[in-house]
């Protein structure tokens, strides 16, 4: 049970990766081991620090992850999710990057609610939580998961976290491989609508804020402006980036007056 391959796996993670087996021949393998050993041998890393819990996120195998997770003690399950892998990755980053639904909340259901957002608030090599994964992937589900284990006042600074290249979760969205929208939309509304401007305020290494880079992807600004308050859309419009250009400059550019006026409430104009 325990001797392991080349790369370090034992049977246990072959078990959770490979495509023909199944959640049933994962369960009677966890159950070979006496419960006093079964922790130490789920949280056996391969030569890339991978867990059978990540190989079974990877694999997009829900019923194994709860298999692997149930077969644990509810104190035990919390060290498992916080092992990281040789990029600093915990299995709840790899989940939240899934575009799979479910994989987050299949591991979260698993752990305490203050136990949850102790994972989610880990960081791997590159300063990268799973909120920037689930940005990234575009999983709306993903992001509401993981946001509502923030107490309100604090997720505003989950959405702020910056990565290795100062890029908060909100620039993230901007390379979403799904909607950019969709995936800021889920993000501001979970955040308090008074703090909506100091979100898309932020600013990467290159000093631009998170609009500027949603004019430089190609995606539409009236469709992100419209997420703020009436309020604060001028402002917005009237944020500099690296070059000393507003937003409202650069959107100038390609875009007729009357398309940009429409995005500022009459008495703002």
């Amino acid at each position: 049970m325990n001797m392991e391959s080349a790369s370090g796996r034992i049977a246990l993670h072959e078990a959770a990766s490979s495509p023909s087996a199944t959640p049933e021949l994962l369960k009677y393998l966890l159950n070979v081991y006496p419960e006093s050993e079964r922790l130490q041998a789920v949280c056996k890393q391969d030569e890339h620090w991978r867990t059978v819990l990540h190989h079974a996120v990877t694999s997009c195998k829900h019923e194994s992850i709860k298999t692997i997770l149930d077969s644990l003690q509810e104190s035990q399950r919390l060290q498992l999710v916080c092992i990281r892998d040789q990029k600093g990755n915990t299995a709840l980053h790899d989940a939240a990057r899934s575009r799979n639904t479910g994989l987050v909340k299949t591991i979260l259901n698993a752990l305490t609610e203050s136990q949850g957002l102790q994972v989610a608030m880990i960081s791997n090599a590159r300063s990268e939580t799973a909120l920037h994964h689930a940005a990234k992937s575009g999983n709306i589900e993903s992001i509401r998961a993981i946001m509502e284990l923030y107490p309100e006042s604090e997720r505003i600074h989950a959405a702020c976290v910056r990565d290795q290249d100062r890029k908060c979760v909100l620039h993230w969205c901007v390379n979403a491989l799904a909607s950019c929208k969709d995936s800021l939309k889920a993000l501001l509304d979970a955040i308090p609508e008074s703090q909506h401007l100091q979100a898309v305020s932020m600013q990467d290494a290159h000093g631009d804020t998170v609009l500027h880079c949603v004019l430089s992807a190609g995606w539409a600004l009236k469709d992100i402006i419209v997420l703020l308050p009436e309020s604060q859309r001028l402002q917005a419009l009237n944020l500099q980036g690296r070059r000393g250009d507003t937003v409202l400059h650069l959107f100038n550019k390609g875009a007729s007056i009357q398309s940009i006026m429409e995005l500022i409430p009459t008495q703002q104009e």
